[in-house]
């Protein structure tokens, strides 16, 4: 149900339902070019859209009864909540204000609690206009949990992000009150008074006659082919914006597998004992490089009659057993490496083309082992960073992508490893160390730049 809140004086209208713009053309008649503008969606998934909901959207939107993402409209029934307010008073869209409040993540939900009241007000954002759908509502404290559960297998349809949650309500990760939102959103435009409708053109070409239409049908013919154009931009900076504005936030806040990581990590892998109170290691030391988590097993060694309690006696506090086989021959144990070097990821201006960079990849990391035993792979599938945007990529100029690498090198050159520098120590985030047979396989992720001309 829409409902009109007022927050510090503002008016704020909340339960508006939004239409993806693809999703309705379909339903939008064939009219000359110059009366274009005037004809809105007439269907949706619930059923017709009568023009006085089409008006009452377009009070409660700024661009005409659309934003760039979504038309926004309410229900006859629901148009009644602007009765509630002047007829000249200023009122803001919720979704579109909550749409607006800067550095949002791609995928955003509203739970406010409105002032005075134990109904929560919320809404959806994604990439920063509002979603597609009826995600603007209005509940009860009881029922928000319910409704977050009904959302999350709806927005699956709509976007890969997973939901950031902001607002008051228990369980939210960034603090947001109705209040703030008035007051940290970006600018967005108030109501405006309703555009001509069609049924208006036609009393306006009765009482001044056909020139004032003539004139309109010329403005619109001059200016179709500049504004398809600019729409075209419009779009393509967009994309732009969206995707800038998620890299920013997003890169320098992952963890980063710098090579300092796997060094120290290994030196530390270097000194698991082969031999533990009569068993032996028996698989590869699996080590993750971002937490320091490694994993691995014992087997009793041959006829030996060590036991279980043997082989805790003589862990000395390494590791940790973590199950024991029910042959009584086999343990699995973990260690989690502490006091890695912090590593954070590299300025993306370093960064360089993906054409370049297999290129550079193996001449850098022959040169790292002096013995030159050093095999590798480096995938083809590059992915975008960071990805579940829903954006086109196309129209982004310069994306950063990933690829999958590996290097194998014998484990007694590590002590031999200089300081590298370049593609190879800044560019690959490294995400596991397997140690086993005497020799390292890494595994990570390389990042580059994608110009897309």
């Amino acid at each position: 149900m829409a409902q009109i809140i007022n927050v510090g004086g503002k008016n704020l209208l909340a339960g508006m339902h939004w239409l993806d713009p693809e999703s309705v053309k379909s339903n939008i008649q064939q009219v000359p070019a110059f009366l274009s503008k005037f004809v809105k969606p007439k269907n949706s998934a619930a059923g017709p859209i009568t023009e006085r909901a089409l008006v009452a959207a377009k009070k409660a939107s700024f661009a005409a009864g659309a934003t760039r993402n979504a038309w926004g409209y309410l229900t006859a029934f629901e148009n009644r909540a602007m009765r509630k307010v002047s007829r000249f008073d200023k009122v803001y869209s919720l979704a579109e204000m909550f749409s607006a409040v800067p550095d949002l993540a791609v995928c955003s939900i509203l739970i406010a609690q409105i002032p005075g009241e134990e109904e929560y007000a919320m809404c959806t954002s994604i990439n920063g206009h509002p979603a597609p759908g009826d995600f603007d509502v209005v509940v009860p404290k009881s029922e928000v949990e319910k409704t977050l559960l009904s959302w999350d297998s709806q927005l699956r349809a709509v976007t890969t992000s997973d939901p950031a949650l902001y607002g008051t309500w228990t369980g939210v990760t960034h603090s947001l009150t109705l209040e703030k939102l008035t007051l940290t959103a970006a600018a967005v435009r108030p109501v405006r008074s309703v555009a001509t409708d069609k049924r208006q053109i036609a009393v306006l070409g009765l009482v001044v006659g056909g020139t004032v239409v003539g004139y309109l049908a010329w403005q619109d013919h001059k200016q179709e082919q500049s504004i398809i154009e600019k729409q075209i931009r419009d779009r393509q900076q967009d994309a732009a914006s969206v995707y800038q504005r998620a890299l920013d936030a997003q890169w320098p806040a992952q963890p980063w597998g710098s090579m300092a990581r796997v060094r120290a990590l290994q030196q530390h892998v270097r000194t698991v004992r082969e031999y533990v109170g009569g068993f032996k290691i028996s698989s590869s030391v699996t080590c993750e490089v971002l937490t320091g988590a490694c994993k691995f097993s014992y087997k009793k060694d041959g006829d030996s009659a060590a036991t279980f309690q043997d082989f805790i006696d003589d862990i000395e506090g390494q590791f940790v057993p973590t199950s024991f086989g029910q042959d009584g021959k086999t343990v699995e144990v973990s260690m989690t490496v502490k006091g890695l070097p912090a590593s954070s990821p590299p300025r993306m201006d370093l960064l360089v083309d993906e054409s370049q960079s297999p290129l550079l990849f193996w001449p850098l990391i022959q040169k790292l082992v002096p013995t030159q035993k050093v095999s590798g792979g480096l995938q083809t599938d590059y992915k975008v960073f960071p990805q579940g945007l829903s954006i086109n990529e196309a129209a982004v100029p310069i994306l950063i992508r990933s690829v999958g690498v590996t290097v194998t090198y014998p484990l007694w050159d590590l002590v031999q490893i200089p300081s590298a520098k370049g593609v190879f120590a800044n560019a690959i985030s490294w995400r596991t160390l397997t140690v086993g047979n005497g020799v390292v396989t890494l595994a990570g992720d390389m990042y580059a730049k994608k110009a897309n001309r």
